[in-house]
């Protein structure tokens, strides 16, 4: 399991140190792996649009085949529901 996002490396170790995370988290802050991943999009918050990260996870098996897409419509439970998928080969 690896995190990615934009933010820089200093914000990961305190978002790791906060909640107490054992997972790595990888700082993207080029969007190489995000835009490669289609995850860079135009989004809209109060009519405004701007730039930003589309949450989402992908279930990666050993072959390297991605088995799952899963959109983070809502933080709440998105763990959970990523989880029934990793019993995925």
């Amino acid at each position: 399991m690896l995190g990615i996002s934009p933010d820089s490396i200093a914000n990961h170790l305190n978002f790791r140190e906060k909640f107490n995370l054992m997972v790595p988290l990888a700082s993207d802050s080029d969007h190489i792996a995000i835009i490669a991943f289609g995850l860079w999009q135009i989004k809209k918050l109060y009519g405004r649009e701007f730039m930003g990260l589309i949450r989402t996870s992908f279930i990666i098996a050993a072959d390297s085949l991605i088995v799952a897409i899963i959109r983070a419509m809502r933080i709440r439970g998105h763990a959970q529901k990523c989880s029934r998928h990793c019993s995925i080969t």
